[in-house]
């Protein structure tokens, strides 16, 4: 599910393994993270927004999953929330594309 969930052509295959193996693992933050970021893409931001939410507890050093989290709840219109994790992402030292897509999304929040 972890390996799918970093190839958009099997988002649809990483959802049904993530939803079979989070039923046996429900305490596995990576395997969480992976579901909240397929249900990102999938366009399920309210799920995924959730998931990752309560996943950055478990994971609070993970500038990936505060990337998905704040473009998530920016897709919600939860503004604040998401400058503020947006700007987590950049503190965490996020790199490539989603950092400048980050900055991008921070300076339309302003």
């Amino acid at each position: 599910a972890i390996l799918y969930s970093k190839d958009p052509a099997k988002l649809s295959q990483a959802h049904d393994l993530a939803t079979k193996a989070r039923a046996v693992y429900p305490d596995d933050a990576a395997l969480a993270k992976a579901t909240g970021i397929v249900l990102f893409l999938q366009g399920d931001y309210s799920h995924a927004a959730n998931l990752l939410k309560d996943t950055a507890a478990s994971l609070p050093t993970d500038p990936e999953l505060f990337y998905y989290l704040g473009t998530a709840q920016l897709k919600l219109n939860e503004n604040r929330a998401a400058k503020a994790s947006l700007q987590e992402a950049l503190n965490l030292k996020l790199s490539g594309p989603p950092a400048d897509s980050a900055r991008q999304m921070l300076g339309q929040l302003k």
